[in-house]
């Protein structure tokens, strides 16, 4: 008989090595199995053969990463599985919207009687890439920044590495000529710093930057910085840790189940970390399709009022 669960445990998450405690718990539970992973291939061919051999459950130990390779894994036709957290990386945003305890010891306790509820998944396609995530894809001027964030800058710098990367990057500020299609829509061409697709809320550590984004609701949050200067972007960060952004003239915010950009320059995107970096890419919402463990406070707090 199979063992219940397989928890795929990502020794480079930023917390993992203060949970060697944690870890040797798990290894003694019955029915467990605890799979060391050390890099994204190995994630995605550990969560393939843990849904072919019929794992009842298969939990992601680390951070976005960790999840976003699980959650590409399972998305092919009969690889269904659903997927716990358990949050050892720096940002652990997708495990915040879930209301997933930020402690591993409580987030393991979830799995004793999991409730699980299905979200969405955001399927974005290029040329030459099909890829999924399942909190926050960007591109344009935070896309470059996530491109200089990597693995050794953020356990450097932990949930500041974004901030760190803004400052290193402002001075490369440029605009982009980008033309975009919401749904069926007519295409819209703007000049923009930066366009965000939000399925979760937060970013880069709990930095709550689409606060209405609803995980089951069929449509990510679009919100598009316009060029309109520094001096403005200085008032739009202000405004960002008021938490008021969204009211900003520099922000245009809209909500759709499909979006189709092109930049020039070419932007890059990233998605739950993952980079993509070839245009035009259309991005579109699969509703309700990933089955995951979530805590008991998830979408209590979820407004679609502005």
């Amino acid at each position: 008989m199979q063992p219940r669960i397989l928890i795929l445990w990502n020794p480079s998450a930023g917390s993992a090595g203060k949970a060697e405690a944690l870890r040797a718990e798990l290894l003694s539970r019955s029915g467990v199995v605890l799979r060391q992973v050390s890099s994204r291939d190995e994630v995605v061919r550990a969560a393939t053969e843990a849904a072919e051999a019929k794992f009842e459950l298969i939990v992601a130990a680390g951070g976005d990463g960790t999840v976003n390779a699980v959650v590409n894994a399972l998305a092919e036709p009969g690889r269904e599985l659903p997927l716990a957290i358990l949050p050892l990386g720096t940002g652990n945003d997708l495990a915040r919207t879930l209301a997933i305890p930020p402690d591993p010891q409580q987030a393991v306790e979830l799995l004793a009687s999991p409730r699980v509820e299905r979200i969405d998944r955001v399927l974005l396609e290029s040329p030459t890439r099909r890829i999924y995530y399942v909190n926050m894809g960007s591109a344009g001027f935070s896309g470059e920044v996530l491109q200089w964030a990597t693995e050794e800058v953020k356990r450097w710098w932990g949930p500041l590495a974004y901030l760190r990367g803004v400052a290193q990057k402002l001075g490369e500020l440029k605009p982009y000529e980008v033309i975009l299609q919401f749904d069926d829509g007519p295409t819209v061409h703007e000049q923009l710093y930066n366009v965000v697709l939000a399925n979760g809320r937060t970013t880069s550590g709990g930095m709550m930057l689409a606060p209405y984004a609803d995980l089951q609701d069929g449509q990510v949050e679009v919100l598009l910085v316009r060029a309109n200067g520094l001096t403005d972007l200085a008032v739009l960060a202000s405004r960002y840790f008021a938490g008021t952004h969204l009211e900003d003239d520099t922000i245009v915010y809209r909500r759709a189940g499909r979006v189709r950009i092109q930049a020039e320059p070419p932007m890059a995107f990233s998605l739950d970390g993952d980079l993509v970096t070839d245009e035009p890419v259309t991005i579109t919402v699969e509703k309700q399709v990933v089955p995951v463990v979530v805590g008991p406070e998830f979408g209590k707090a979820v407004s679609s009022e502005l």
